[in-house]
């Protein structure tokens, strides 16, 4: 487990040189990736519906559309479609691409941005991933942390040159408040960043609401059974996750749509769950109620009342947030992502699949409970963060398999866990031991690995389906420029640069 020491010069260059390490590593999976993409990239752009249509939403933005308006006349349904994007996502790609243009035409700068943007929010996940596993586990698990993150499928296959869509910047905001999030204890600063993180998750995709509440959760329970610790960073949290929620409001809706009551963006039954819940965690850390008991019901009383007031505004909220995204090109992102399958779906199509999803996840339960249970008092709060965050996105996932993506990478500070024990017990015994061990803790756990096998069981024994599903009927276009239509029956295609 971790050792909480000062920092000395020896250990100064250990981080440095696992700084190194990281940079080193995505700089290769960086090339690799480019290698392999940057030809079908520069040939046809992005090829998932869902970035295309964010790089429409990028270029109306640079042509002087505001932030704030999501309407999307260019699906051309009646007077268009309100989009579920955010606009946080289309800032950073739009400088990138402003930056291009100072060097190169607006086709290679758009190139560029669509490129980089992808690869450096992996670099931001690989650092947050390796923080986290450091934190809770110890410097010397970073080697196979990186390891496990590289091979973390689900997580990492959103992170091809070319997808611009709002999952990586989620899945990598998600990994920064984790980071954030085991070490909620270390003070009031580190609780603000992480209210500012949960906020631009939310806006980013309301989809991973069940993680963020479960977070919430989680740092109000570390405060109620050891409030000396973690009372400033609850209370960091609380007001700037409910005043970040409240002001990501004001900024990406006119005013006219601030009290707008749709489910598909952070609108108003989230932005009032967010106050209830971000003011009441700051009240009662300011507080701070004697006994643990008295601590437990406070929390509670905040869920319930956070709970009542999405309700109270719009309780269609409580289910899921697509089901109220009423357009035709709906079945087609669906349909080309997989992502809304359920386990049971899942299991009825591609059954193979479930190897590569949910063999690894489920795996890494057993490492993490063993860690929660067994971890030192300075640990037992990450770990039982991360046992929580695991079980909450396995049960997403068998919901849909877009839950996937986070447990690849909460089972990340597990199999390091797992590793560093293996490597305590076989050093007793012999060097066949200790190899053997290693090997079945870096193979059998490993979702890429698994991926394969399921790919090629699926090959070697096809599994006849039970009945089929028709492709969905889409009508209208989008317009990729100003000149060329862009039909949504081919959404699955090319963007027209």
């Amino acid at each position: 487990m971790t050792s909480h020491v000062l920092a000395t010069p020896r250990v100064e260059r250990w981080r440095f040189s696992e700084t190194l390490l990281i940079l080193a590593v995505w700089g290769l999976v960086a090339a690799f990736l480019m290698v392999q993409y940057l030809p079908v990239l520069i040939a046809n752009g992005p090829t998932d519906p869902t970035s295309q249509l964010r790089l429409v939403e990028v270029r109306e933005v640079m042509a002087g559309q505001a932030w704030s308006n999501l309407h999307q006349i260019r699906i051309p349904e009646a007077d268009g479609v309100f989009s579920q994007g955010s606009g946080l996502v289309d800032f950073p790609i739009a400088a990138l691409i402003r930056v291009g243009n100072a060097f190169a035409s607006p086709q290679t700068a758009e190139l560029f941005a669509i490129t980089a943007w992808p690869l450096m929010l992996f670099l931001v996940l690989l650092l947050a991933i390796t923080s986290v596993t450091r934190r809770i586990v110890g410097p010397d698990a970073q080697f196979s942390a990186v390891a496990f993150v590289i091979f973390a499928a689900p997580a990492t296959t959103l992170f091809l040159p070319g997808h611009i869509a709002d999952d990586n910047a989620a899945i990598t905001l998600f990994a920064v408040l984790l980071a954030l999030g085991v070490r909620i204890e270390q003070g009031e600063v580190i609780g603000v960043l992480a209210g500012v993180a949960a906020a631009c998750l939310l806006a980013v995709s309301i989809d991973t609401l069940p993680l963020v509440a479960m977070t919430t959760t989680g740092f109000a329970l570390t405060w109620a059974f050891a409030p000396k610790g973690s009372r400033a960073g609850l209370n960091g949290f609380g007001l700037f996750f409910a005043t970040g929620m409240i002001t990501q409001r004001g900024f990406s809706a006119a005013p006219s749509e601030w009290l707008a009551t749709t489910c598909t963006i952070a609108s108003a039954p989230y932005v009032v769950a967010a106050a209830i819940t971000g003011f009441g965690l700051s009240a009662i850390a300011r507080i701070n109620p004697t006994s643990v008991s008295l601590r437990l019901g406070a929390v509670a009383i905040i869920g319930v009342a956070a709970a009542a007031g999405m309700v109270l505004v719009n309780p269609q909220c409580l289910g899921a947030p697509s089901t109220e995204f009423n357009t035709p090109a709906l079945p087609v992102w669906l349909d080309a992502s997989g992502s809304s399958q359920s386990l049971a779906q899942l299991a009825e199509k591609a059954p193979w699949q479930l190897l590569a999803l949910y063999f690894a996840p489920f795996v890494a339960l057993i490492p993490t409970s063993w860690a929660f249970a067994m971890s030192a008092r300075t640990e037992r709060a990450g770990w039982g963060l991360t046992l929580i965050l695991l079980m909450t996105s396995l049960v997403v996932a068998m919901w849909q398999t877009r839950g996937a993506a986070a447990a690849s990478l909460l089972i990340v500070p597990a199999l390091a866990y797992a590793v560093s024990e293996v490597r305590n017990w076989a050093a007793r015994r012999s060097r066949l031991a200790m190899t053997l061990a290693l090997a079945l803790v870096y193979t059998v756990p490993n979702q890429a690995l698994n991926a394969i096998v399921a790919t090629t069981l699926e090959r070697l024994f096809p599994v006849n389906q039970r009945g089929s599903v028709p492709e969905p009927a889409v009508t209208g276009s989008v317009r990729s420029d100003d000149k060329e239509p862009f039909d949504l029956s081919s959404l699955r295609g090319t963007l027209d640069h």
